[in-house]
């Protein structure tokens, strides 16, 4: 993007060509290298908290549309497991974004039969800390 941006007279950039860049970084570079290390804990640490192993390098696991919400990752045995990455700064988890994840996720069994694993690069809302202290199938990183 600097490739193509003319300076100013004095050799310098623009504000708003600073904005655009780093709206670039934030959105490609950085989202993209939250979500590796998403990836990286979850093939670090998931098989640590299951009752059985989850092959966490099979591809088809990962970005899994289930009732119009996509999951980064999903496997289901006798109890599902859904982890969901927030890795875009500014963004966030809301309300709105559970609700969609337990519609989607307890159609097919009840929530305590499911895992869910959120991670995320923002600060977390105080009713997803409610959420994972009031049931233990529901983890925050």
């Amino acid at each position: 993007m600097l490739f193509t941006a003319v300076p100013n007279a004095d050799g310098s950039f623009g504000e708003e060509t600073f904005r655009a860049s780093m709206d670039y970084f934030n959105r490609t570079v950085l989202k993209n290298f939250y979500r590796q290390l998403c990836i990286h804990w979850l093939k670090n640490n998931l098989n640590r908290k299951t009752s059985c192993y989850i092959d966490t390098d099979d591809l088809s696991n990962y970005d899994i549309e289930i009732g119009g919400v996509c999951f980064n990752f999903a496997f289901v045995a006798d109890t599902g497991y859904y982890a969901y990455f927030d890795c875009a700064l500014g963004e966030g988890l809301t309300g709105r974004l559970w609700e969609e994840i337990d519609q989607a996720t307890t159609q097919q069994r009840p929530f305590y039969q499911n895992e869910y694993y959120l991670l995320t690069v923002n600060r977390v809302p105080d009713s997803f800390w409610t959420l994972s202290k009031q049931y233990d199938n529901v983890h925050i990183v």
